[in-house]
C-alpha cells in the first residue's frame, strides 16, 4: 500500500466509521484502521492493559491508488456516511489529500503491522529520555510531566522536522 489518506470524522465513532468502511470497500485496494496506543493503568492493585485512540476524530486509509484514483472510488461510500466530514488537505488544493511520503513511513515505522504504539520502556536521566524498547526506540526527549495514577509520561521529542508532544504509557521506568 503506497499511499495514506486522513478521514475527519466525527469524535468517538471512528469505530463505526472503521467498521462500515472495511465492509464497503475493496479490502484488497483499502486499509482503513484507527491507530491506537497501549496503555497500561493499576485498578484495585492490578495492572490492565488497554488501547486507546492516538488521533480522536481521525480514520486512516491505506490503498494502492493515487489521489485521483482514491477519490473516484472512495468519495460515493464516504458521502453516505454522515458522521465522516472530509479527507485532510495540504493547502488550498483540496485533490492533495495523500500524506507526503516521509510522513507515511514516519507514521507506519511508529504504528508498525498492528497500526499500535506499544507501552515504552525508557531511562530517565533528570528531564531527559532515552527510549530503549517500543516505537520509539533510540529517540531522546525532554520529559514534559508524569502521571504515575495513569502511568503515562508526556515526551517532547523530535518528530517529522519538529519538536511534538506524545503521551506515551509506560511499563517501566528507571532510574540511571
Amino acid at each position: 500500500m503506497d499511499y495514506c489518506y486522513i478521514l475527519f470524522v466525527r469524535s468517538g465513532i471512528e469505530e463505526r466509521v472503521h467498521q462500515l468502511l472495511s465492509e464497503r470497500l475493496d479490502a484488497n485496494t483499502f486499509m482503513p484502521f484507527v491507530p491506537k496506543k497501549a496503555m497500561v493503568f493499576k485498578r484495585s492493585s492490578v495492572l490492565k492493559k488497554i488501547h486507546k485512540k492516538c488521533f480522536p476524530g481521525y480514520v486512516f486509509i491505506q490503498s494502492s491508488l493515487p489521489p485521483t484514483e482514491f477519490i473516484r472510488r472512495v468519495f460515493p461510500v464516504v458521502y453516505q456516511v454522515k458522521e465522516a466530514y472530509r479527507f485532510l488537505h495540504y493547502g488550498d488544493n483540496r485533490q492533495d489529500i495523500a500524506l507526503r511520503e516521509n510522513e507515511r513511513r514516519a507514521l507506519m515505522r511508529l504504528f508498525g503491522e498492528e497500526f499500535t504504539i506499544d507501552c515504552l520502556v525508557g531511562v530517565m536521566e533528570g528531564d531527559r529520555i532515552q527510549i530503549v524498547n517500543g516505537a520509539f526506540f533510540g529517540a531522546e526527549g525532554t520529559v514534559k510531566k508524569i502521571i504515575p495514577r495513569k502511568r503515562e509520561v508526556i515526551v517532547e521529542i523530535p518528530f517529522m522536522g519538529d519538536l511534538r508532544q506524545v503521551t506515551l504509557g509506560l511499563d517501566i521506568i528507571g532510574k540511571v
